[in-house]
């Protein structure tokens, strides 16, 4: 098994974080912390597959398992919580089976309706991408693996010369095209082959002779450049900012950081922040649900930044255990399932260990 590359474990949860306080305070960050996602989805999963997997049934099937194990349980859960919430509500809609259906198969971002986009647990919508770039990933690895190390920036850039084509075309006001644009996992997937060919980049890491200053230097100006770009391009839409303008600087620092060689990288891969990144899946499925609970049952008066704080605070120490007791063990139970029912004795044996994407 690969070495987790810390830094980026750490970065998963401040990403996170940008989308929680998007949806206390409306500051849009929310679009900069899913493209890190969708990026880092990509460089991960070549980065621990590149070798090991191969275009075989089992190794697919292998693939597919841990890929289902990591996501669908706390999707399920929070679902359910969900509909434990809206169920008061709910049967006003006559649209509520046809949205629990699509939810439960994670096919909500394929209708070009925002009613379905983001019904139930809102932030799901993302998993449902996620879960399209799962199923292409061993048939994009295919490709990537062939892709000569010279080759991989003019494809970087031609991919998202293509998604900045498409994001001129379309009107991001109207409710297709926003959706086209932000929702749509086949636009959305350029952003994972992005991170996968980034990734190939990093693979020649052997070639590089690691410098602490010049890193540390490079890691801060990448951090900057994304605060900056979020800041300097406010006034363009937010769709195209999330699956556009982010991208080049996330894709930039991604690289950057996965060296672990500045200052910066030091500090993220203390014990406690790369905690707060293991759980920061569990922080992102789980924050909107606190919200709206917080909204329907409890009346706060004091001040909105106390609220925000209390809130946060309540979001983490749930997901924490929920990523203690629930996730973990639910994903390693599934696994074990399935590699008992195909190789009985020696899947009492084996112990399965957290990936890191």
């Amino acid at each position: 098994m690969k070495k987790n590359i810390d830094t980026l474990t750490s970065f998963r949860f401040f990403a996170a974080l940008g989308v929680f306080y998007f949806h206390v305070s409306n500051v849009d960050y929310a679009g900069l912390g899913v493209s890190f996602f969708f990026v880092l989805s990509g460089f991960i999963l070549t980065y621990t597959y590149f070798d090991r997997l191969q275009m075989v049934n089992a190794d697919v099937f292998n693939f597919y398992t841990a890929r289902f194990a990591r996501i669908y349980p706390l999707h399920l859960i929070t679902f359910s919580f969900c509909f434990c919430l809206f169920i008061k509500w709910l049967f006003n809609d006559p649209l509520w089976f046809y949205k629990m259906v699509l939810n439960l198969l994670l096919l909500q971002s394929y209708v070009p309706n925002q009613a379905v986009n983001f019904s139930y647990n809102g932030v799901s919508w993302s998993i449902s991408c996620e879960f399209f770039f799962y199923f292409c990933f061993p048939f994009l690895l295919l490709l990537v693996r062939k892709v000569r190390l010279n080759l991989s920036l003019p494809i970087i850039a031609g991919l998202w010369l293509i998604q900045v084509g498409i994001g001129l075309m379309v009107n991001p006001n109207s409710e297709a095209g926003n959706w086209g644009i932000y929702i749509f996992p086949l636009f959305r997937i350029a952003e994972f082959i992005i991170g996968m060919l980034i990734c190939l980049l990093f693979r020649k890491r052997s070639e590089i002779k690691p410098n602490f200053v010049v890193f540390t230097i490079l890691e801060v100006l990448t951090l900057c450049s994304i605060f900056v770009v979020h800041k300097l391009s406010h006034f363009i839409d937010p769709a195209l900012r999330s699956g556009i303008i982010y991208v080049p600087f996330i894709a930039t620092m991604i690289l950057v950081y996965s060296f672990q060689c500045g200052v910066v990288s030091k500090i993220l891969q203390h014990k406690f922040l790369v905690t707060l990144g293991e759980i920061s899946f569990a922080f992102y499925m789980i924050h909107q649900l606190v919200i709206r609970y917080d909204n329907l049952f409890i009346t706060w008066k004091g001040s909105q930044t106390v609220h925000d704080l209390f809130l946060f605070v309540i979001s983490v120490t749930i997901s924490y255990f929920v990523y203690t007791f629930y996730e973990i063990p639910m994903r390693n139970k599934i696994r074990g399932w399935v590699s008992l029912k195909k190789r009985p004795e020696k899947a009492k044996k084996e112990v399965y260990q957290v990936e890191l994407s």
